[in-house]
Formats: C-alpha cells, sequence, structure tokens
C-alpha cells in the first residue's frame, strides 16, 4: 500500500504543489556539482579562522578560477586558540594566517568581526552584518556551519545565518557544512584538482598547526567521506544544500 501511495504521489499530484507538501524536496535531491557551484557571488561564514579552509578550501578555490565574488566573513576574533600566545598576538597571527591562506586560493574579501572567541552571540547586530553583506553584495549562495555542528561558536554561527536570512526575502541556496561533527551530505564535490592548493593553505595556519594535526584530519575525513559517499576514491567537501526554509525546518528540532 505503501509503495502505491508513493507512485499515485508522483504520477498524479501537481509538480507546482510538490514543494509545499514534501518540506525537503531540495534537500532531499542529491546535488550533482556540476549542476551546482555556478553562483557568481559567494558568502563563506567561518566562526574560526582556519574553519574556512577546512570546509570550504577545494571549492573555495573552485569559483574563484570561474572568476567568482567570494566574500569570507570570520565571526570570532581567535583569541582563545592557542594558550602559549598573548591573546592580542594570537588575533593579528590568526588574521594574518588567514589572509595568507585565503589570498592563496584567489580569495581576497575578508570581513573579521572580532567576536570574542568561545563567546559568540546570536545578537541582533551579528544578523544585521549578515543581512547587509548579503544584500550589499547581492550573495547568491552561503556555506555555513550546520546547528548540530560540534563547537559553540559553530552553532552560534548557524543560528545567526539562518535568522539573519528569515528576514529576507530571498532565493539563496544554503550549502551546511560540519568541521566537528558527522555529516550526511546530499552534495560531495570532488577536489582531487584543488586538494595540494588546500593543502598549501593549511600549512599556513601554524598557530593551529602546533596543537594538532590540522591537515591529517582533514585529509582524513575527505577521503574518508569520498568513500563513503559514492566518489569511492580522492577527496571530497561535503554540504547539505537546500534553501533557507528547508534548513531552517531541519534544525529546528534543536532549538
Amino acid at each position: 500500500m505503501k509503495s502505491l501511495l508513493k507512485t499515485v504521489y508522483k504520477l498524479f499530484l501537481p509538480k507546482r504543489l510538490l514543494p509545499h507538501i514534501d518540506l525537503f524536496s531540495s534537500i532531499r535531491k542529491l546535488n550533482n556539482y556540476q549542476n551546482t557551484l555556478n553562483e557568481k557571488n559567494i558568502l563563506i561564514v567561518a566562526p574560526h579562522m582556519d574553519d574556512e579552509i577546512i570546509a570550504c578550501g577545494g571549492v573555495m578555490h573552485k569559483y574563484a578560477q570561474q572568476g567568482a565574488n567570494v566574500s569570507v566573513i570570520f565571526m570570532t576574533d581567535g583569541k582563545e586558540g592557542n594558550s602559549n600566545y598573548d591573546p592580542l598576538e594570537l588575533i593579528n597571527l590568526r588574521r594574518e594566517e588567514s589572509r595568507k591562506a585565503c589570498h592563496s586560493l584567489g580569495v581576497r574579501d575578508l570581513v573579521f568581526l572580532d567576536n570574542p572567541e568561545k563567546y559568540l552571540k546570536n545578537s541582533e547586530e551579528n544578523q544585521k552584518v549578515i543581512k547587509n553583506l548579503v544584500e550589499v553584495k547581492n550573495i547568491e549562495a552561503i556555506y555555513y556551519p550546520m546547528a548540530f555542528d560540534g563547537n559553540r561558536d559553530h552553532v552560534a554561527t548557524s543560528w545567526i545565518v539562518l535568522d539573519a536570512l528569515k528576514k529576507l526575502n530571498t532565493c539563496i541556496k544554503l550549502y551546511g557544512y560540519c568541521v566537528w561533527s558527522p555529516i550526511i551530505p546530499t552534495l560531495t564535490v570532488n577536489i582531487d584538482k584543488e586538494i595540494d592548493q588546500k593543502v598549501k593553505a593549511m600549512a599556513l595556519f601554524t598557530t593551529q598547526l602546533e596543537q594538532f594535526d590540522l591537515i591529517d584530519m582533514t585529509l582524513s575525513n575527505s577521503r574518508y567521506m569520498s568513500y563513503v559517499y559514492g566518489m569511492w576514491k580522492g577527496y571530497s567537501e561535503n554540504f547539505i544544500v537546500g534553501t533557507v526554509k528547508e534548513h531552517l525546518r531541519l534544525v529546528a528540532l534543536l532549538r
């Protein structure tokens, strides 16, 4: 009976009604990256300086090579990232690391918000910054951490983005990523051609590499996800792709 109902649903329900009944019509459809990544104005939202490269470095380089306008916004100041440094010194060092890393991938439009690391708040002020960037830069796609990513600042960043976009009448495509939690992606992007450049960019985060092997962690996860989600080889970056409404529905139970 269930299969019969599914067949009737697909055959006879007007297509224009499907998105209103299926709450995740875009997310359910496994995306082919060759039919995505074609936006011209992209915003990467990074809770910390290095998240942009860990989660999106390969994709950033792809966009830059295509001539797209890529902007990166860093939500926190990075002062808690290594206890061996004076906090103010570390802020400047981590800024310079991200500048060099992003520049190496062809991305130069960077915004630093300087919210205190570990204490990022989903404030109206932070939402307004995202909202203004979207409007001024005519953003078509946003890469941001999912609300179930396992870090306090990542969770706060996620809600800042989603609450900011709720206030806009926009058709922006959202690419949700995770750095510290598993993700079941709808989009697996092959980054074999970009992996060497991504590794060189990650190698620039010396203050973080002093504490743990950022490169090994990222490459191991990238290869694992490639095998699990259909490529069977190489390296990948992985995202949950959908509309703002779909992402809000997806994470609604977490709030």
